[in-house]
């Protein structure tokens, strides 16, 4: 077992994992389309949490246990293909602190309705979270970019979405299946990866629909692979960095939840839009306008609230 690492650390080791990986899988985007950057992801995902599970010696989950993995991988897989897409035709630096702040937000209400009483500081926590939403969506006024910074809020909405339902779900496992119920759960994600890509390629009306072409990267054939080339290799490269950093992400999230508080757990993860940001910025030059600071500065005090 991994327990000895600890609540905290395993938070925080959640944090950085996630945000490196996201800023990854946007990049993979640009170069594959957006679902098949996101099934490769997967399935090196997927490979991780068999290789910890099988470092542990734990047992995948049964009964509903397993059902609350399979939900959770469902909920991740779409919520990295709407964090991927808007990382990579959207602002990054709205894109994340959206998916951040909706996604501690699912766990967090959950958890203080049905678990305990809300505390003062969480309701002034999810009332930031609210007017962080409101300053990104006019954080466009600076840039005179309305449909990207729009496209860049909801894309990132469904996915925090996404992650909060899927952060809940694993939130709710025992301690004894964190690391099955984690490989069970990016089984399942990658397995329907895969799975739409196979039912979106059978056949000439299904590929020539408005879906595939939604999934297709803009300038790109609807093929779920270019031609094999430079873009390819470091797309794939990108991929691989991003699936495993994901499935570390996501491991360090179970870990610190099973052992502490969802709320907490989520609280400390919801931190990886500073680092995705913070390597838009260093990598591609990303602008921060005024607004979108006063964005994140309430994202991070609600998240520091949350976790209170």
């Amino acid at each position: 077992m991994l327990s000895e690492i600890g609540a905290v650390p395993a938070g925080l080791m959640g944090a950085v994992s996630f945000g490196a990986g996201d800023f990854a899988g946007g990049r993979a985007s640009l170069r594959l389309n957006g679902l098949s950057a996101v099934a490769i992801a997967q399935l090196v995902a997927a490979a991780t949490a068999i290789t910890v599970l099988t470092m542990t010696g734990s047992l995948i989950p049964e009964g509903s246990q397993l059902s609350l993995a399979m939900l959770a991988g469902i909920c991740h897989v779409t919520a990295v293909f709407f964090l991927y897409q808007g990382m990579a035709h959207g602002r990054v630096s709205v894109v994340a602190p959206v998916a951040g702040v909706v996604g501690i937000a699912v766990p967090v209400i959950a958890d203080l309705g049905f678990i305990q009483m809300a505390a003062p500081a969480h309701c002034a926590g999810i009332a930031l979270a609210i007017v962080a939403i409101l300053l990104f969506s006019r954080s466009s006024a600076d840039d005179e970019d309305l449909t990207k910074t729009s496209f860049s809020i909801r894309f990132g909405f469904i996915s925090g979405m996404g992650y909060g339902l899927a952060d809940l779900f694993l939130g709710l496992m025992t301690t004894d299946t964190a690391e099955g119920g984690l490989a069970a759960a990016r089984m399942t994600g990658a397995s329907l990866a895969f799975g739409l890509i196979l039912a979106l390629s059978v056949g000439p009306s299904l590929r020539n629909s408005s879906a595939m072409t939604f999934i297709a990267a803009p300038g790109e054939h609807s093929a779920w692979l270019p031609a094999w080339d430079e873009k390819l290799r470091l797309g794939l490269i990108l991929c691989v960095l991003a699936g495993f950093l994901d499935c570390i992400g996501q491991l360090g999230y179970v870990l610190s939840a099973t052992q502490g508080q969802i709320s907490v757990a989520a609280a400390l993860v919801a931190m990886y839009p500073a680092i995705s940001v913070g390597l838009a910025v260093w990598l591609l030059k990303e602008r921060i306008g005024s607004t979108q600071w006063a964005g994140l500065a309430a994202t991070f005090a609600g998240i520091a609230l949350l976790s209170q």
